[in-house]
């Protein structure tokens, strides 16, 4: 069975600003994801985009991040067809990936992806926060902190963390690649039809940001 503890990164797809997939920065971001100790990384999910890429570009992440970490690695699929989602689950898994999470409230789709992939379907929720694109020491931390029952240092971090959740709820995926370009990984422009933050939305991201910084 797949260990799913600890802290798994949903993360996002690097655009070139003529809106195309850009290989060099997934490789990039991997490579300083990996100095963190995450359990692995979620691929293709809404944080990444998944529902506006191709199929061949899915594949294409697919290979990137295969070739860019040995770390566990979790397909999502937002496909509404059970053909299209298996097909895509099983190009995955001979990609190394070792697990798939259906973004699907459909109990009868879940069930009939299950019984036709190579993988297991989670169907428990996974520690994947979004924002861990931008600062994933801060959710490593606070796993090891409660891992460790450091609840006052758990607490503090949570503390500090709760006004930039609220603001990149606030502005989903534009705000997470703006703060990602704040903290050294790429982020660059959201595909559209998501639209780059205004210079004042990107400061408002800046101003909340800059007490998460270690």
């Amino acid at each position: 069975m797949i260990n799913l503890n600890g802290i798994f990164c949903p993360i996002v797809t690097p655009f070139r600003h003529t809106q195309e997939l850009y290989p060099a920065k997934v490789l990039h971001n991997i490579s300083r994801l990996n100095e963190i100790d995450l359990s692995g990384y979620l691929v293709g999910s809404a944080t990444g985009e998944g529902a506006f890429l191709t199929f061949e570009e899915k594949l294409e992440l697919f290979d990137l991040v295969s070739k860019a970490t040995s770390k566990t690695k979790i397909v999502a699929t937002s496909e509404p067809g059970v053909h299209n989602a298996v097909r895509l689950i099983e190009e995955a898994a001979q990609r190394g990936f070792t697990a798939a999470v259906v973004e699907s409230e459909d109990p009868f789709l879940i069930r009939c992806i299950q019984d036709r992939v190579s993988i297991p379907v989670i169907t428990s929720p996974i520690n994947a926060p979004p924002l861990s694109n931008a600062v994933p020491y801060v959710f490593q931390t606070i796993f090891e902190a409660e891992r460790s029952r450091e609840e006052e240092a758990a607490e503090d971090w949570k503390h500090r963390l709760a006004p930039v959740l609220t603001i990149i709820e606030k502005y989903g995926v534009a705000g997470i690649k703006v703060a990602m370009d704040r903290f050294g990984y790429y982020g660059g422009p959201p595909r559209l039809p998501k639209v780059f933050l205004t210079p004042e939305q990107r400061e408002e991201i800046h101003n909340t940001i800059s007490g998460l910084r270690s």
